[in-house]
């Protein structure tokens, strides 16, 4: 229970951030399908285009709607419930 409790308290951005470190370490340690692996790799790289959107200031007016939350939605896709909760962990432990 404490894990989805640090769950909840992290913001979108931490995590975002969290996955944009995230490397082949963390994803061995969650113990990965390769197919999870390959999917991971998609995430990321979309992460790198939408996540620095969702954070970089934009005119009022502006177009693009991109937080980043679909990157997020996408990880929880990925992931196994279980998956999720240990990466998110290691996130809250490691600002």
């Amino acid at each position: 229970m404490i894990a989805q409790e640090t769950v909840r308290s992290l913001p979108d951005t931490t995590l975002q951030r969290c996955l944009l470190e995230s490397g082949p370490d963390v994803w061995a340690a969650l113990v990965l399908s390769a197919d999870q692996l390959q999917r991971m790799k998609l995430v990321q790289d979309a992460c790198k285009e939408e996540c620095a959107a969702a954070t970089a200031e934009r005119p009022l007016n502006a177009i693009s709607t991109a937080d980043g939350l679909t990157v997020l939605d996408e990880l929880r896709n990925i992931l196994t419930p279980e998956q999720f909760s240990h990466w998110s962990s290691r996130c809250g432990e490691h600002p």
